[in-house]
């Protein structure tokens, strides 16, 4: 009788319901602070001055295109002129990484310069207006579209 008194004393401790859970569902739910929406788009935005100084790298690159692709992610659900910004902004992500291919350096074309920072200015203002439920979900869609192949490929 005593083994399974504390054996079951035992699996009651074992799950003990978390105190925090009411705030981290809270949390989610919210938008982002401004110091948060400054922590995410100060990367993205000198990972793009990275490259249109010739001095970036695949990792600038990788944020780039990350960034935009969560923007596209979320824009479907916004507006498709939002949408059309961020495919613009996607091609001249995939010239700039053939050119780089071909090159072996990092820069913009004049598509590029024109093309990207009105999606960078995008990306801000739909973190700025976004949950954080919501871009975990943009970022999960984003990684089953890589998985089923539904992105843009670069031409080598």
């Amino acid at each position: 009788m005593k083994t399974k008194h504390r054996t079951a004393a035992k699996q009651k401790r074992k799950w003990t319901a978390d105190p925090m859970s009411m705030f981290n569902v809270i949390r989610k739910i919210e938008p982002f602070t401004e110091e948060e929406v400054t922590m995410l788009a100060l990367p993205v935005r000198m990972a793009y001055e990275s490259i249109r100084s010739g001095t970036g790298s695949e990792a600038d690159f990788d944020v780039l295109a990350i960034a935009i692709n969560d923007a596209v992610i979320r824009s479907e659900s916004i507006d498709a002129l939002c949408v059309d910004t961020c495919k613009i902004a996607q091609e001249a992500l995939v010239d700039t990484k053939g050119r780089y291919l071909r090159t072996g350096r990092w820069g913009f074309d004049w598509q590029g310069l024109q093309n990207v920072p009105p999606a960078l200015d995008l990306y801000e203002a739909i973190i700025s207006n976004s949950t954080q439920a919501q871009m975990l979900e943009a970022g999960h869609e984003q990684i089953a579209r890589v998985n089923r192949m539904q992105t843009l490929q670069v031409q080598s």
